[in-house]
């Protein structure tokens, strides 16, 4: 049927403005995208400045989708991948996951990842082929939830190499174009550098919870793999074999090397939590570094030469391969906003915004250091004749023979779990040893911590010991609650006969007016302790997953830490905490109270100056004690130092520094390294929270002195007693009430000391600080085993309970007053 000119006019008419307001709607409701970080332009890297352009021209392209920026907890030395496992399990996750290898399989594993078959699928071949190299489409492509899929789109895909000083090999007579190509032409390089007369190392290890990080190199190159996966599809740790105990023996050499030069002795590597920047001070010869597909990294290649990690034993040079990768969150159902979201991880990688960050580093006078593929695709190829000799060479091999970095179940916490043996074989003394006694010892530690990776990380048990477990939890179980009934009976019973007569007791207008004055309160406890206590309570008896499916495990949960050695070494550390707070924040603070009620003048300013530390929070206070002994020139006592004349010392880490001088030299102590030592290291984290306490615990004491009547004083000067015997018969005996009740709460606050120990030492080192607090959030939220930190909380809730019901005890029969002045 025809169709006559005027109506078809009209018809294209009506559909063109039918677009038009199609596309006004879009851009009037666009689809909200919500990314991990920053969506806005931050800080002035070039780097930076160059992904915002690419983010501000997908927003040119694509105005119906809008981008925004989202933030999680950041926990200092956990890194990004606790951040985003704490923001899934509170509900704020973003709706593009950023994913890396380690915490792939937890992922993909928990049902956080959306599977991206039926957007991956519709790519061209070679796009697929430049977006996913063969390395990594392992990590990508692989068996979960619903069989194999793609879980998430790579970035940039980066591999390690070895990079090195020119001028600190020029200064030391090494030709600063040939860099090792073996691990003894490593040590031996390391060796000629290092100078301990400047503060120059031949290499650089940190100290951190996941240290180990740092030596994943070595490893590769020695043959060991950290994980590997069965043909069943099941995981197993694997760092104790024999070309592990290679790569840990050879490391820790490295470490505890000492170099003698102009005079001056020093360690051949420097071993610090500071240990990058030391690196960026140019004060290290040589480190490992990863270089990206895209930006090679911000190399001066006049001072920093790149090449291949250095061959081991076996003749091996082989790198570990990462990358950033994107994910689309399952929790988001809205078909819409994930279809956006693909939209967007797409463009990041495709050629537009390939170009648009090639061209703005250019502008930036930053194109010396991008791939020369990309600045001859998109028009620069004079640039790519500036790009460092080798660099992508170096690069290109280490993709080549590189494997990926640990993806395997759990494996954000691999690291943390290599970290263990190798703060152990620093702290151990190997000393009139033979290479095999010495391999032995190694290898025990090795095994020690892959039987616990298995078991904590893995999750794997084996049946028969899971069925005595079990046995075993179900008998304390029956003691357990037979003991808790006994001490309910009996906190019941001294509440009864605590009671005052009826003729005595308040009537019931008051009673009914003192309810109604607490409802409130009470009922605000029962909604945020109690509910979620019930609530939480069932976790203990599952395997938890934080979107669902959980599975009902019984008692298993209570078995496993009952045979936890970590579980048992918290409880002694906390009971360590408990004994030093004891001394150091309970009975201090009586004292001064004591003095304070004494002194003639300036009471009210003195108590001021004590108390005013209880202003700050507890986390802020151990951060500012942490900067007080900063080694940096810019920390607090240095520049105090350096205000007077004294040159910075480093506090923490120097042997040589004002402080351990001052200690060999008044006090004949030996120089200590402070947090890092794990002798002191409980110490340090006392302190400062023993200080911040005086004052509060100072004014609690002074109201109770305020209470003993001054007759009782009058009495004493005139028998003549003596201050001391004042205290033993009259301050002590009328106070013991309250002595006993805040000796019963400094106990339990001894028990929740994860917050300090989380943000002065991370549990290290050597996990002498990794309390019990600490031990059921890093199972919680870093192994996401909820089960087992449940059954934690409960075990020492239960522990808690006998000096709770002491507590009540004694409260049930103290009687307060109110002071007459």
């Amino acid at each position: 049927m025809a169709v006559s000119p005027l109506p078809r006019r009209l018809l294209t008419a009506a559909l063109g403005f039918a677009g038009l307001l199609s596309a006004s709607a879009a851009q009037d409701h666009p689809v909200t995208v919500r990314i991990a970080g920053p969506a806005t332009r931050q800080g002035s890297s070039a780097l930076g400045i160059a992904d915002y352009h690419v983010i501000e021209r997908f927003r040119e392209l694509h105005p119906e989708i809008r981008v925004v920026g989202t933030s999680a907890l950041q926990i200092e030395g956990r890194g990004s991948d606790t951040a985003m496992l704490m923001s899934i399990a509170g509900g704020t996750a973003p709706d593009i996951l950023p994913v890396n290898f380690r915490t792939s399989d937890t992922y993909i594993s928990q049902g956080f990842l959306a599977p991206l078959d039926a957007y991956i699928e519709k790519m061209p071949p070679d796009e697929l082929a430049e977006r996913i190299p063969k390395t990594v489409m392992p990590v990508v492509y692989r068996d979960g939830p619903g069989g194999r899929h793609y879980w998430a789109m790579p970035q940039r895909v980066v591999a390690t190499v070895l990079i090195y000083r020119r001028d600190l090999f020029a200064a030391a007579g090494l030709d600063p174009n040939r860099p090792p190509e073996t691990w003894e032409e490593l040590r031996e390089f390391a060796r000629r550098v290092a100078d301990p007369s400047k503060g120059i190392y031949g290499l650089a290890f940190p100290v951190s919870s996941h240290a180990s990080s740092a030596i994943n190199s070595y490893l590769c190159s020695a043959g060991a793999e950290a994980v590997r996966q069965l043909p069943n599809g099941e995981w197993r740790a694997t760092f104790d074999s024999d070309e592990a105990v290679t790569a840990y023996a050879f490391v820790d050499e490295l470490q505890k090397e000492k170099v003698t030069r102009h005079g001056a002795t020093g360690s051949l590597a420097y071993r610090a939590p500071d240990a990058g920047k030391k690196w960026s001070d140019g004060k290290v010869a040589m480190s490992f570094s990863y270089l990206g597909s895209s930006y090679l990294g911000e190399l001066n290649p006049e001072i920093i030469g790149v090449a291949r990690v250095p061959k081991g034993p076996t003749g091996l040079s082989r790198s570990e391969v990462n990358s950033t990768m994107l994910g689309i969150f399952a929790g988001q159902k809205d078909p819409r906003v994930r279809e956006a979201a693909w939209t967007y991880i797409r463009f990041l990688g495709s050629a537009e915004a390939r170009k648009i960050f090639t061209k703005t580093m250019v502008e930036l006078g930053a194109g010396r250091m991008l791939h020369p593929k990309w600045l001859r695709e998109f028009g620069y190829p004079q640039v790519a004749l500036l790009s460092p000799p080798g660099l992508v060479e170096a690069y290109e091999q280490a993709l080549v023979n590189g494997i990926p970095e640990p993806y395997g179940k759990n494996c954000q916490s691999i690291y943390t779990m290599m970290t263990m043996p190798l703060e152990q074989n620093y702290y151990t003394d190997f000393s009139g040893m033979t290479k095999e006694e010495r391999r032995r010892v190694i290898k025990e530690h090795l095994t020690a911590a892959v039987r616990e990776a298995n078991e904590k990380m893995i999750g794997h048990v084996p049946e028969k010991t899971r069925r005595e477990r079990n046995a075993t939890a179900w008998i304390v179980a029956a003691a357990v609650a037979a003991g808790f009934i006994y001490l309910l009976v009996k906190v019941f019973g001294w509440i009864s006969a605590g009671q005052a007569p009826k003729s005595e007791r308040p009537s019931a207008y008051k009673t009914r007016f003192a309810l109604a004055i607490i409802a409130p309160a009470l009922l605000l406890i029962l909604m945020w302790h109690y509910v979620p206590l019930v609530r939480g309570s069932l976790m203990a008896f599952q395997d938890y997953r934080v979107l669902g499916h959980s599975i009902w495990v019984g008692i298993s949960n209570f078995a496993d830490i009952l045979y936890d050695y970590r579980f048992w070494l918290a409880l002694r550390n906390a009971a360590w905490f408990c004994a030093l707070w004891m001394l150091l924040g309970f009975l201090p603070p009586m004292f001064l109270a004591v003095m304070l009620q004494e002194i003639p003048w300036g009471k009210i300013l003195f108590r001021v100056l004590f108390y005013l530390p209880a202003v700050v929070s507890g986390v802020v206070i151990l951060f500012m004690w942490r900067a007080i002994y900063d080694p940096a020139p810019n920390g607090i006592l240095n520049q105090i130092i350096g205000a007077i004349g004294i040159p910075p010392q480093r506090w923490l880490q120097e042997p040589d520094g004002l402080l351990n001088k001052a200690l060999m030299h008044f006090f004949h102590l030996p120089s200590q390294d402070w947090i890092p030592e794990p002798s002191l290291a409980m110490l340090c984290v006392v302190f400062p929270l023993a200080w911040a306490h005086l004052g509060p615990g100072c004014i609690i004491y002074l109201a109770a002195l305020k209470g003993i009547p001054d007759e009782l004083y009058e009495a004493a000067d005139i028998d003549g007693a003596s201050f001391s015997k004042k205290l033993r018969y009259i301050v002590f005996p009328y106070m013991k009430p309250l002595l006993v009740i805040n000796a019963v709460g400094a106990l339990i606050h001894g028990f929740n000391s994860g917050n300090a120990v989380l943000a002065m030492t991370g549990g290290g080192p050597n996990l002498t600080t990794h309390v019990i607090g600490f031990e059921i959030f890093e199972r919680s939220f870093i192994f996401l085993r909820f089960g087992h930190g449940t059954a934690m909380a409960w075990l020492v809730g239960l522990l808690l309970l006998a000096f709770t019901a002491w507590q009540l005890r004694i409260l049930n029969r103290v009687e307060f007053r109110t002071a007459n002045r």
